[in-house]
Parts: C-alpha cells; sequence; structure tokens
C-alpha cells in the first residue's frame, strides 16, 4: 500500500515539474532566414501562475509550452498571425493577432492574468467558465506584443536566469 502511496506522488511530481517545461517544437539554434519572421514568446518568473505551462498557437497550429521563466522563439512567413494561449487545466483562452515583415523579430510577453485568478477567489471554476465563454481574452495568461527594445531586455533576462 505504501509503495502504491510513494509510486502515485511521485507519478504526480513527474508531471507538475512536466508542465512546467518550456516545450519548443522547432529548433531554438537556427539562423533567421531573411524571408521569414520571428516571433519570441517571452515568460518573465512570476509566483502566480508558477505551476501551468500555456500552450502557445500560432494561425491554430501548436508551436510549444513556455514555463515559467523561459522562452522561445518561431519563424513565420510575413503577415498577420493569430497567436493564441491555451492551458489545458484551466477555462479560457487569451488571443493577439500580430502583423509581421519579412526579417523583423517581434515579441511578445506572456504574463499571469490577475482577473483569472481574482474571478476563480469569488466565484469558482464556474465563474471561470462564464468569464471564457463571454471574452476572447480570457484564462490565465496575458499575452501582450511588446517593442524590440523591451522584448530583447526581457529575453535576455531570463536567459541569464536559465
Amino acid at each position: 500500500m505504501v509503495r502504491m502511496i510513494v509510486a502515485a506522488c511521485s507519478l504526480c511530481t513527474l508531471v507538475l515539474l512536466a508542465a512546467c517545461a518550456t516545450a519548443p517544437l522547432e529548433s531554438q539554434t537556427k539562423a533567421l532566414d531573411a524571408r521569414q519572421a520571428r516571433l519570441y514568446f517571452v515568460r518573465e518568473a512570476s509566483f502566480m501562475g508558477s505551476g501551468a505551462s500555456p500552450n502557445v498557437l500560432v494561425d491554430g497550429q501548436e508551436v510549444g509550452r513556455v514555463g515559467n521563466g523561459s522562452s522561445f522563439f518561431v519563424d513565420r512567413p510575413p503577415g498577420s498571425h493569430k497567436v493564441v494561449l491555451e492551458t489545458p487545466v484551466s477555462p479560457g483562452r487569451y488571443s493577439a493577432t500580430v502583423t509581421t515583415k519579412p526579417g523583423g523579430t517581434y515579441y511578445l510577453k506572456i504574463g499571469p492574468r490577475a482577473d483569472h485568478v481574482v474571478i476563480g477567489i469569488i466565484a469558482g471554476i464556474p465563474g471561470q467558465i462564464i468569464d471564457a465563454v463571454v471574452s476572447e481574452n480570457s484564462g490565465p495568461f496575458t499575452l501582450t506584443p511588446v517593442d524590440e527594445a523591451t522584448g530583447a531586455a526581457l529575453l535576455a533576462q531570463v536567459k541569464s536566469k536559465s
């Protein structure tokens, strides 16, 4: 019986640790092709939301997960791209549209959404579900495009801690 409890606790710990990881689906060492645009997803370390890693979708295709205090990038053709954050364990999603140019670098800051926590405290999961139904931008995380200088500074801060 004790072995089963230890095994169950170990499995839960592994699942939680795996959820904290960053999982980009593209190589993170390639140079930017001048015909493409680069989208960086940067998430500062924060206690709020630290146990969850949102899935990042670009134009409906999952491109990776971003853990607490981590980052990754994807390259996409120039044009308008819909970026969505989804967290499997929590209702709601947050989206933004980014218009890119060839050779450009774009930064999207991912952070905890305080409103989601407040709604959860006041109304519980039913309140979060209602929020997800009535708002395109709900869920536990926000997605904010930032300028290149701010994005580069955020990226350097995240990389220096990893």
